[in-house]
């Protein structure tokens, strides 16, 4: 039981730390397949998206922040910028959404929304219910090819001599 919270525990701890450093060198999309063949799918997509989730909220933060900054001021005077952000304005939660849902840069509208000062309650939402299904998939696609997931893990510890 202590190594299902364990495993649980990573796929959290991943989620949470790729919005804030996107460099990171673990990927949840390989991390999740990867879990799934000895934890549930559900709990896995769960605690990845629940990690995902609450990861936005630093970069939002920041965002918040710089707002009142003159360098933002300017920025967001421009004219481009103020048709996006008007676009953007009744359309935010789908918005984020669907870039939580797609594989395109969510950091951009955790950016955006710390900026047009979107309440973080909504923004953790549409994070949240963007990135489930997408783990959701990655999570039934590692158990049911638990074989295939397994062998293939085995070879690349082989390859590095573990």
């Amino acid at each position: 039981m202590s190594q299902v919270f364990g495993q649980l525990g990573l796929v959290f701890l991943v989620g949470f730390l790729l919005p804030i450093f996107p460099w990171f060198p673990i990927r949840l999309a390989f991390l999740i397949p990867l879990v799934a063949t000895s934890v549930h799918p559900v709990a896995v997509a769960l605690s990845a998206a629940v990690g995902a989730s609450i990861g936005t909220i630093p970069l939002y933060a920041v965002s918040w922040r710089l707002r009142d900054t003159r360098t933002v001021e300017r920025w967001r005077h421009q004219r481009w910028m103020q048709k996006l952000l008007k676009w953007l304005a009744g359309r935010m939660f789908v918005s984020i959404f669907l870039f939580a849902l797609l594989p395109l840069p969510d950091q951009v509208m955790s950016l955006a929304g710390g900026l047009e000062r979107y309440p973080v309650w909504r923004l953790a939402l549409a994070f949240f219910l963007g990135r489930l299904p997408y783990f959701l998939a990655l999570g039934f696609l590692g158990s049911t090819n638990r074989e295939v997931i397994e062998g293939a893990w085995r070879h690349v510890l082989a390859a590095f001599g573990v």
